[in-house]
């Protein structure tokens, strides 16, 4: 089952009365003259845009995190204390290092995982790790450089290296899904063309698994893995990652 976002009253921040107001005659009035009560030109709307076009958005996507008493050793690069779980996986997808989390019930301590992480899930007490995907982004959509490894239910070869791979996987009901290109395709592998001789770039073939459940999380560089959110109609008690959106 998935953990419900902690509720905590809001801070109180309320204005002192005490302090001195600004004099209105001073550059405040120039300021709100000239900003305000003049009539905005096209070339102003256009500057407008260009600047709110600069304002960070949150990143938006689908994080799954183990039950309590499980983690994944290393990766760790940065800890952040008095913090929920929700809001360990809410740090973690809207930080462009983090790969995964961990998360300390009892402690309330929260640990963002970079993408050197590589392990097998081991038992430890009053934790948690998860793993967050940025629907919008062209690289954190699924987990790059990372095989899942796990009990293999089906597997295909020459599979393209696009959504094939999961769209195969979730035919046959499975949670998890591994790519890995053809050893001719690895990028060790591939001499490199002039840039006068390149040509549209070609689908790149590999060897697709379809995995019950995940026991391992392994770095494997020009590989991809990723997760199989289940419809809400599924018994949740099957699942070894529990997905919410974030």
């Amino acid at each position: 089952m998935c953990h419900e976002p902690s509720t905590s009253s809001a801070p109180n921040c309320s204005v002192d009365d005490t302090v001195d107001t600004v004099p209105s005659s001073t550059v405040f009035d120039f300021l709100f003259d000239t900003v305000f009560r003049i009539d905005i030109t096209r070339y102003q709307c256009l500057l407008l845009l260009f600047i709110a076009m600069l304002i960070p958005v949150s990143a938006k996507g689908k994080c799954f995190n183990t039950q309590i008493g499980m983690s994944i050793e290393g990766g760790n690069y940065r800890r952040i204390r008095n913090f929920q779980d929700r809001e360990c996986a809410k740090e973690c997808i809207e930080d462009f290092s983090c790969f995964g989390y961990e998360w300390n019930s009892e402690e309330r301590v929260c640990y963002l995982k970079s993408r050197s992480t590589s392990g097998k899930l081991v038992a430890k007490p009053n934790t948690m790790v998860g793993f967050c995907q940025d629907d919008e982004d062209e690289v954190r959509y699924r987990l790059q450089d990372h095989v899942i490894v796990g009990p293999i239910v089906s597997e295909a070869k020459n599979v393209p290296d696009q959504d094939e791979c999961k769209d195969t996987c979730l035919t046959v009901g499975s949670l998890y899904y591994s790519w890995r290109p053809n050893a001719e395709n690895q990028r060790s592998n591939v001499v490199p063309i002039a840039e006068e001789e390149e040509e549209e770039e070609q689908a790149v073939l590999g060897h697709c698994e379809c995995i019950s459940t995940m026991n391992e999380l392994r770095l494997e560089y020009d590989a991809f893995s990723g997760f199989i959110p289940v419809s809400k109609h599924k018994h949740r008690r099957s699942l070894f990652l529990r997905p919410f959106e974030i």
